[in-house]
Protein backbone atom coordinates (compact mmCIF):
# COMPACT_ATOMS: atom_id res chain seq x y z
CA UNK A 1 0.00 0.00 0.00
CA UNK A 2 1.09 3.16 -0.82
CA UNK A 3 -0.10 6.34 0.67
CA UNK A 4 0.30 9.65 -1.46
CA UNK A 5 -0.64 13.10 0.75
CA UNK A 6 -0.70 15.86 -2.14
CA UNK A 7 -0.68 19.21 -0.46
CA UNK A 8 0.23 21.18 -4.10
CA UNK A 9 -1.99 22.77 -6.09
CA UNK A 10 -5.25 21.52 -7.97
CA UNK A 11 -7.59 21.58 -10.20
CA UNK A 12 -10.51 21.32 -7.68
CA UNK A 13 -8.94 24.17 -5.36
CA UNK A 14 -11.70 26.89 -4.90
CA UNK A 15 -11.26 30.34 -6.26
CA UNK A 16 -9.80 32.57 -3.60
CA UNK A 17 -9.14 36.26 -4.11
CA UNK A 18 -5.76 36.58 -5.30
CA UNK A 19 -2.53 37.37 -2.40
CA UNK A 20 -1.31 40.26 -2.34
CA UNK A 21 1.38 40.31 -4.25
CA UNK A 22 2.68 41.87 -7.58
CA UNK A 23 1.05 40.96 -10.72
CA UNK A 24 4.17 39.42 -11.94
CA UNK A 25 4.51 37.03 -8.78
CA UNK A 26 1.01 36.21 -9.12
CA UNK A 27 0.88 34.89 -12.92
CA UNK A 28 3.99 33.27 -12.04
CA UNK A 29 2.02 31.42 -9.02
CA UNK A 30 -0.71 30.70 -11.45
CA UNK A 31 1.46 29.72 -14.31
CA UNK A 32 3.65 27.26 -12.05
CA UNK A 33 0.28 26.17 -10.32
CA UNK A 34 -1.53 24.81 -13.48
CA UNK A 35 1.53 23.22 -14.44
CA UNK A 36 1.92 21.33 -10.89
CA UNK A 37 -1.54 20.09 -10.86
CA UNK A 38 -1.35 18.92 -14.15
CA UNK A 39 2.08 16.74 -13.64
CA UNK A 40 0.39 15.40 -10.33
CA UNK A 41 -2.77 14.78 -12.38
CA UNK A 42 -0.95 12.51 -15.17
CA UNK A 43 1.45 10.90 -13.16
CA UNK A 44 -1.89 9.85 -10.78
CA UNK A 45 -3.20 8.36 -13.96
CA UNK A 46 0.14 6.55 -14.73
CA UNK A 47 -0.16 4.78 -11.75
CA UNK A 48 -3.64 3.92 -11.46
CA UNK A 49 -3.00 2.62 -14.59
CA UNK A 50 -0.66 0.28 -14.35
CA UNK A 51 -2.56 -2.97 -12.52
CA UNK A 52 1.60 -4.15 -11.47
CA UNK A 53 1.94 -0.93 -9.15
CA UNK A 54 0.32 -1.30 -5.15
CA UNK A 55 -2.80 0.04 -4.11
CA UNK A 56 -2.29 3.45 -3.95
CA UNK A 57 -4.61 5.46 -0.95
CA UNK A 58 -4.38 9.30 -2.60
CA UNK A 59 -4.92 12.44 -0.54
CA UNK A 60 -5.47 16.00 -0.96
CA UNK A 61 -5.31 18.20 2.06
CA UNK A 62 -7.78 21.41 2.28
CA UNK A 63 -5.11 23.95 1.43
CA UNK A 64 -5.27 27.77 0.42
CA UNK A 65 -5.25 28.18 -3.53
CA UNK A 66 -2.20 30.71 -4.39
CA UNK A 67 -0.26 29.74 -1.16
CA UNK A 68 3.04 28.83 -2.64
CA UNK A 69 4.23 31.61 -0.48
CA UNK A 70 2.48 31.07 2.82
CA UNK A 71 5.06 29.49 4.84
CA UNK A 72 3.49 30.81 7.50
CA UNK A 73 1.05 27.94 7.12
CA UNK A 74 3.39 24.91 7.03
CA UNK A 75 2.88 23.78 10.01
CA UNK A 76 -1.32 24.00 9.79
CA UNK A 77 -1.03 22.42 5.90
CA UNK A 78 1.07 19.49 7.85
CA UNK A 79 -1.46 19.07 10.22
CA UNK A 80 -4.21 19.18 7.59
CA UNK A 81 -2.50 16.33 5.46
CA UNK A 82 -1.43 14.42 8.71
CA UNK A 83 -5.67 14.65 8.94
CA UNK A 84 -7.10 13.74 5.56
CA UNK A 85 -4.34 10.58 5.89
CA UNK A 86 -5.65 8.92 8.93
CA UNK A 87 -9.23 9.54 7.53
CA UNK A 88 -8.78 7.74 3.76
CA UNK A 89 -6.87 4.97 6.15
CA UNK A 90 -9.56 4.92 8.47
CA UNK A 91 -12.23 4.67 5.67
CA UNK A 92 -9.98 1.89 3.66
CA UNK A 93 -9.67 -0.18 6.37
CA UNK A 94 -13.73 -0.20 7.07
CA UNK A 95 -14.48 -1.04 3.06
Amino acid sequence: LVVAVDPGPGFDEPDMPPPPAPAMIRAHDDATGVLMAALSKAQLAEWRADPARPPLVYVRPRVSRNATFDVASVAAYAAEGYQVAREALASRAKS
